[in-house]
């Protein structure tokens, strides 16, 4: 499968991702996961999908802190899933778009159009 971004763009958004919920206070009680999230998002911006039994092998660690990272990243709407055991898709959730593309939706002021006499 063609990834989804350059190589650099996904650690960039990978990284942008994880350090806005930080800085923003979503992660706090789980800072030590945040290098293994962002693990997961750059894996998942790269591939657009991966099985949950993949997450191991990315992030280096065992099952229950894997079970923790996925459940880390559905919780933030950084990971989607169609089920409970379902392979894991990017999350794009509306609380990061702003950084990700700002002022996109701007108010532009609009103007009547004319209609002929």
């Amino acid at each position: 499968m063609e990834p989804l971004l350059p190589k650099a763009g996904q650690d960039t958004l990978a990284r942008l991702t994880c350090d806005i919920l930080a800085a923003s206070g979503r992660l706090t009680g789980q800072i030590h996961s945040k290098e293994e999230l962002m693990l997961l998002v750059r894996a998942l911006i790269d591939e657009g999908e991966i099985p949950r039994g993949r997450v191991k092998e990315i992030t280096g660690k065992g099952a229950t802190v894997s079970v923790e990272i996925i459940r880390l990243g559905l919780r933030e709407g950084l990971v989607e899933s169609p089920s409970p055991k379902g392979p894991l898709h990017p999350g794009f959730p509306s609380k990061i778009l702003e950084f990700y593309f700002p002022q996109l939706f701007v108010d532009l002021p609009t103007e009547e159009p004319t209609r002929g006499v």
